[in-house]
């Protein structure tokens, strides 16, 4: 009995975690998903080389699309992002911290893109997706992986050569589940003395 018990626990546990059920098609989430546009491909001013730290404190808005969407907190949310010369000419932004409250997932890949460049007013538009994992148990007995992917539609602006301000809208899901929508906003800060 207590077996029986404990596997529903875990089963209706994961049921809740995943949000029970799919989502109904969105075409704001759909718009934010990887397409054609992803093939365009600028390289961020020169000025952007280095690496930048930004804390999002909570989201600006939240659109759930499914339970679990409901259920989502505004925890900051900690990134750092390094914009790295290329050996063959350009840069590569990589995501080397992603840090969730006082979690510190995984990230798994990161695939980014400059889809416009204004070199004059120092701004680009970027489209990302980012795919982190946490490790925990579940009733404190089940080992159970959550899998995040964000799908980020983001406008940066150099303000100084030490701050960029980045603005944007994300989809999240959830073990590929359509879990929300979330707009944001947040300052990042060059790191000193790394690349």
């Amino acid at each position: 009995m207590t077996r029986s018990f404990s596997l529903f626990a875990g089963v209706l546990a994961v049921l809740l975690y995943t949000g029970c059920s799919t989502t109904a098609p969105n075409p704001d989430a759909d718009a934010l998903k990887p397409n054609t546009l992803d093939s365009i491909d600028y390289d961020l001013p020169a000025s952007f080389y280095g690496c930048w730290e930004g804390t999002i404190e909570g989201p600006d808005s939240v659109t759930p699309l499914n339970w679990t969407g409901k259920q989502l907190r505004g925890e900051p949310i900690t990134y750092q992002l390094c914009y790295r010369h290329r050996p063959d000419g350009g840069g590569d932004l990589v995501l080397t911290k992603f840090e969730l409250g006082s979690s510190n997932m995984t990230v798994v890949a990161f695939d980014n893109h400059v889809t416009a460049v204004d070199e004059r007013l120092r701004t680009s538009r970027l489209r990302n997706h980012a795919l982190v994992e946490q490790g925990h148990d579940l009733l404190w007995v089940f080992p159970f992986y959550a899998r995040e992917d964000i799908y980020a539609d983001e406008n940066i602006a150099m303000k100084s050569d030490n701050l960029i301000t980045m603005s944007g809208k994300e989809l999240i899901q959830i073990n590929g589940t359509d879990t929300a929508i979330v707009t944001f906003h947040g300052n990042f800060h060059r790191v000193p003395n790394k690349t």
